[in-house]
């Protein structure tokens, strides 16, 4: 039969040998990766409380991988195991454009403007980057070379809790919910600064029309 609990507990605390009654209570234990950098990621969980307080939020949403994050800057390193997961990388939070990936090569499957943009598309064009670096048309490889942008992407959603590097805002759980998806968009590059390597980006590349991309 039913039972209305807070007069049994009034009752049982009435009893001379009862000092006190308590519910049995639910707590959420708040979610914490095993990524080994996590540790020194301040940001998300720091003594001081100089954070976002992640492993809270991470207990209500942890990314969604029908969210997709434009990561603006001096592009990605699109193979990077903690963005990419392994070979051929396309399991991890890099966003992949499925339509240009299953379709024909040197043609622009989806009609975007962007012919085989798989990952993405860089738009650095007519600068003086530094020796190695892409710097001359703009291309459908949006791979990082200074790494500023990369270290952004990571921030916004590397794999969480795949036991690898660091974690990611938007990262998802990696047992079983999967993180928000990086789409690689290099407007930066590396350049000589007074003789030493310094990134740039050009926001007017951001704002290049698709009549550019060929």
């Amino acid at each position: 039969m039913d039972t209305d609990l807070e007069t049994l507990k009034r009752e049982l605390e009435a009893l001379p040998l009862v000092e006190q009654v308590d519910f049995a209570m639910c707590h959420p234990v708040d979610a914490l990766p095993n990524d080994p950098a996590f540790g020194t990621q301040w940001q998300y969980q720091d003594p001081q409380d100089n954070d976002i307080d992640a492993p809270a939020a991470w207990d209500i949403t942890s990314g969604d991988s029908l969210v997709v994050l434009g990561a603006t800057d001096t592009g990605v390193h699109y193979e990077h195991p903690d963005l990419a997961g392994p070979s051929p990388y396309t399991g991890g939070n890099i966003w992949i454009n499925w339509t240009e990936w299953n379709g024909t090569p040197g043609t622009d499957d989806d009609g975007n403007g962007y012919v085989d943009d798989l990952r993405g598309w860089d738009w650095v064009t007519d600068v003086n980057a530094w020796p190695g670096e892409d710097g001359s048309n703009p291309d459908n490889d949006p791979m990082d070379f200074n790494g500023h942008g990369t270290h952004t992407a990571g921030i916004m959603a590397a794999m969480t809790n795949n036991a690898t590097g660091g974690a990611g805002t938007a990262g998802g759980f990696y047992n079983g919910t999967r993180g928000c998806k990086i789409m690689c968009l290099r407007i930066g590059w590396s350049e000589a600064d007074q003789g030493v390597e310094r990134g740039f980006v050009r926001m007017d590349f951001a704002a290049r029309p698709l009549t550019t991309a060929s």
